[in-house]
């Protein structure tokens, strides 16, 4: 078979991906295009994904290298596949092949997933953070995105978007950061035995609520769901910083879509609600 010129200079990189490479592979394309290429890898060495990034990496705020960082401390406690090998200055990130199912919408808001999700989350809230690992504040990611140019194809501006957030944020200060994944969509979740998160791109010490208010809001969560899901974290919430949260993540996905050209992905009962939630 061809192998993609990309992959076979990743895998000729490293020592296992050499002897792969002269054992034969079978590679099947997972992602392709947008802001990652993925390929799952099968040959004698093992079964593996094979991740590269950094094309949009300065745009929307990626650090390769706390990316790899996050997920080897995730990995070390059962929350993320396992990584192999790491080259971060080029956004290559290989890694074991969970094979198990990714999360579908429908998943994401069954009573027993978003269960699963609740407490999976407060167990990773739970996990030590080093001293190395970045520190991820809502107010530079929003500063960031919503000074990025913008383009007459958005649906809302920045400019909107930056006004918007600016009496959403005016008060909030980042206390007792923990660990958090902070990009916490259904497409970023994997099995239910354990569950296990992918994509750490945005990956460092964040907020708990924000997270929590990332779950609900991407999934457009209802009263209910979001009760749920707040039972099964199981630990004391500020029910008023997590609706700030909300809004705020809100904000910051309308102009993440806005960086990434992305709102021809989602799908237009969603945008009606993204909108709905920001009343604009």
């Amino acid at each position: 078979m061809t192998i993609d010129p990309l992959l076979h200079s990743t895998l000729a990189a490293f020592d296992e991906g050499r002897r792969a490479l002269a054992s034969g592979i079978e590679a099947l394309v997972l992602r392709s295009g947008g802001v990652n290429q993925s390929w799952r890898v099968v040959s004698a060495e093992g079964d593996w994904v094979v991740r590269l990034g950094g094309a949009l990496d300065q745009t929307l705020q990626i650090s390769r290298q706390m990316e790899y960082l996050a997920q080897t401390l995730a990995a070390a406690h059962g929350f993320a596949p396992t990584v192999l090998y790491a080259a971060p200055d080029s956004g290559a990130l290989v890694m074991q092949y969970v094979d198990a199912p990714v999360w579908t919408a429908v998943d994401a808001a069954s009573e027993g997933r978003i269960q699963l999700l609740g407490e999976r989350l407060r167990a990773l809230h739970q996990v030590p953070v080093p001293h190395d690992l970045r520190c991820v504040t809502m107010p530079q990611a929003l500063a960031h995105y919503s000074a990025l140019a913008d383009s007459p194809m958005n649906p809302v501006s920045n400019v909107r978007l930056r006004a918007h957030v600016a009496d959403v944020l005016a008060d909030y200060e980042l206390k007792d950061p923990v660990f958090c994944h902070n990009d916490l969509h259904h497409h970023n979740l994997i099995g239910t035995q354990p569950l296990r998160l992918i994509d750490w791109e945005y990956a460092g010490a964040g907020d708990a609520h924000f997270e929590l208010a990332a779950v609900i809001s991407y999934h457009d969560y209802d009263r209910a769901q979001r009760e749920l899901l707040l039972r099964s974290y199981a630990h004391p919430h500020n029910a008023q910083l997590l609706q700030q949260m909300c809004q705020a993540f809100d904000c910051l996905h309308a102009l993440w879509l806005n960086a990434a050209d992305g709102w021809g992905a989602l799908e237009p009962t969603r945008q009606n609600a993204l909108f709905a939630r920001l009343g604009l």
